[in-house]
């Protein structure tokens, strides 16, 4: 047999559904506390572990060997136009 409990509501004169209280209210504050520390400190965890990674990427002696540093000028669509039509990207044969 199962022996779940099934909680009941019931109505009251205005219509609106009441429910049978299982747990008091500082139990639940209770448990939202410790939830709430334990998400905290795995979040300072992910943190400290964040901050290793980038002060050792940063001390790393890394090089930045065939990255581009120069920015490529954007041509507006008139402008490109202009110079395709004028022949300024032909091929030379």
């Amino acid at each position: 047999m199962d022996e779940t409990k099934k909680e009941e509501s019931t109505t009251t004169n205005d219509g609106e559904r009441v429910f049978p209280k299982t747990t008091p209210l500082i139990e639940v504050a209770e448990q939202v506390a410790e939830r709430l520390e334990r998400a905290n400190q795995q979040t300072q965890e992910n943190l400290n572990r964040l901050e290793l990674i980038e002060s050792r990427r940063a001390l790393g002696g890394g090089s930045e060997a065939g990255q581009s540093t120069q920015k490529v000028p954007e041509i507006s669509p008139k402008d490109y136009a202009k110079e395709i039509l004028s022949g300024k990207h032909n091929a030379k044969e």
